[in-house]
């Protein structure tokens, strides 16, 4: 079952995410994202700013870009909590598994 996350941005532009989260939700969860979507867009902005100016980046949009990898990297790890605990998740289980979700949807090179 994949869910898609709509994320309405002010330009009337909608972006998505469809990776597979986690059918158990647990207090906290919401606390994970949004620290995790301000670093991912602290991230993409320093990015973007230090980019070459004729660079053709594919989105420009740091907010975007934040929300969209924030939002990939809670659900991955929602996901393989899930897997490991069941309906047992917790909040802590989730903050376990974010290192390995990130490296799923980011490799290190």
């Amino acid at each position: 079952m994949f869910v898609t996350l709509l994320i309405m941005v002010i330009m009337h532009a909608v972006k998505s995410v469809s990776i597979y989260g986690s059918p158990r939700r647990c207090g906290g969860q919401g606390d994970i994202l949004s620290g995790s979507v301000a670093v991912f867009l602290s991230w993409a902005r320093q990015h973007i700013i230090a980019a070459d100016p004729n660079s053709n980046l594919s989105c420009k949009n740091s907010a975007v870009l934040g929300c969209v990898a924030g939002s990939a990297m809670m659900r991955k790890a929602a996901s393989l909590a899930f897997c490991h605990k069941k309906r047992s998740t917790v909040t802590g289980d989730i903050i376990e598994c974010v290192g390995e979700s990130l490296e799923d949807i980011c490799p290190a090179t």
